[in-house]
């Protein structure tokens, strides 16, 4: 099973993916495979070069290249059971259920306000520190990181409306547990009616 979790920063796809890796599933994040470039070209990681080197790759590369690079690390993995985190655009989903026709997308959807209170908790260099610097990543992340308007469509929320399933993170751990669980079943129970 290949499910590839989606939502805004903050909404607790990492624990998702903690949870299921938990549960024997593979963990590959595209943000990882993003970083992995950026060293691989000597650029350190900071706030700044978080949000330019993105842009500057898929400028370069192609709109769906970390898909791609994605694709190559997903067929190097020893593991029936994985779970795809960092997904950015239409562009990165459209090549990815190209190449994997099975890739489940869920969505984990959490309030503005909880998803701003844990990245300030979570501490990483790059997050945002105050709300109007949160509001400015959204709206980038709206715009597939790509810098223009006109990718807006394309962008992170065009991929969450395109989610097969949907997972509500604004509870607990163990209520999060719960929810990864059923949903969980639910495509078990899908894939077990189409075969």
């Amino acid at each position: 099973m290949i499910l590839c979790v989606v939502g805004l920063h903050g909404s607790g796809k990492g624990e998702v993916a903690d949870i299921l890796s938990g549960r024997g599933f593979a963990v590959l994040d595209m943000g990882d495979i993003i970083r992995e470039e950026m060293a691989r070209s000597g650029i350190v990681v900071t706030r700044e070069t978080d949000r330019s080197f993105p842009v500057e790759l898929r400028e370069k590369r192609g709109k769906d290249i970390v898909a791609v690079l994605t694709v190559e690390k997903l067929r190097k993995l020893d593991s029936d059971d994985i779970v795809l985190t960092g997904i950015r655009s239409t562009y990165e989903l459209d090549y990815l259920r190209s190449k994997v026709p099975s890739l489940t997308l869920v969505a984990v959807e959490t309030p503005t306000e909880v998803r701003f209170e844990r990245l300030r908790a979570r501490g990483r260099p790059s997050d945002p520190k105050t709300l109007e610097e949160f509001n400015e990543r959204d709206e980038r992340e709206a715009k597939a990181n790509m810098g223009s308007e006109r990718y807006r469509k394309a962008g992170l929320n065009a991929v969450i409306a395109m989610a097969d399933y949907r997972i509500a993170n604004s509870g607990t751990r163990d209520e999060l547990k719960e929810a990864v669980g059923k949903v969980l079943s639910n495509i078990k129970r899908r894939q077990l009616r189409k075969a």
